[in-house]
């Protein structure tokens, strides 16, 4: 068996343990229900494995895998061990990604009827809120300096049709932005010198062939 499916493996039978309380218990619920069930031999005929094929939306920081599992937030190691809710709002969390030092984890929250950009400690803590525009705001990546986050909306277009790229500090404050035509979604390089982004949104991403108009494609930008 390779590392990765040992990593999948491992979070299948943590999540299973953290999950044995009553939906979206309190984290210290889920932790006493785990520890009244540890003397149960942890054999894989003990593990449900398939309750936790939803897992989806990984981001990979160099020692935790943040994902979405059942509209929240989690966060592990990266072998799959110490899984830990994050988030436990009535709303659904989107789009994790990791600050540079893996320290902060930033989010889109569907909180008070709106998406909007979120932060919060990779070790726990009450989220941070950074946007404040009725419309969605959608994560794409950190800045390189860990100061900002980077996110698309169409806070400033004409049409629903196209999306820009903006910039908000961690300590909130009114946006900036990239100045490009449109954007859907964009990955900042390390260096912070070269973005890679997606123009158009996927018009038909269950056609695997098509090659029309508004099929997708990657672009650089250069920041130099």
């Amino acid at each position: 068996m390779n590392r990765c499916s040992l990593v999948v493996l491992g979070l299948h039978m943590s999540l299973c343990v953290a999950c044995t309380s009553p939906a979206r218990a309190e984290p210290g619920v889920a932790a006493t229900r785990a520890s009244a069930t540890s003397q149960v031999p942890a054999t894989q005929s003990h593990v449900d494995t398939t309750d936790t094929r939803l897992l989806e939306q990984p981001a990979v920081s160099a020692e935790h895998i943040a994902f979405i599992y059942a509209g929240d937030l989690w966060v592990s190691k990266l072998d799959g061990s110490s899984v830990r809710r994050l988030t436990s709002h009535p709303g659904p969390e989107s789009r994790p990604r990791f600050s540079p030092d893996g320290k902060w984890i930033a989010f889109s929250g569907q909180y008070d009827g709106n998406i909007d950009v979120f932060v919060a400690p990779t070790s726990g803590g009450e989220p941070r809120r950074l946007t404040w525009h009725p419309g969605d705001d959608l994560v794409q990546d950190f800045t390189p300096d860990g100061q900002g986050v980077a996110f698309v909306s169409q806070r400033d277009v004409y049409t629903t049709r196209f999306w820009h790229l903006f910039r908000v500090g961690l300590d909130g404050g009114f946006p900036t932005s990239y100045d490009l035509p449109t954007c859907t979604k964009a990955s900042i390089s390390p260096d912070g010198k070269k973005l890679a982004y997606n123009p158009l949104r996927d018009a038909f991403t269950q056609w695997k062939n098509y090659r029309g108009g508004t099929a997708s494609r990657i672009w650089i930008y250069d920041f130099a």
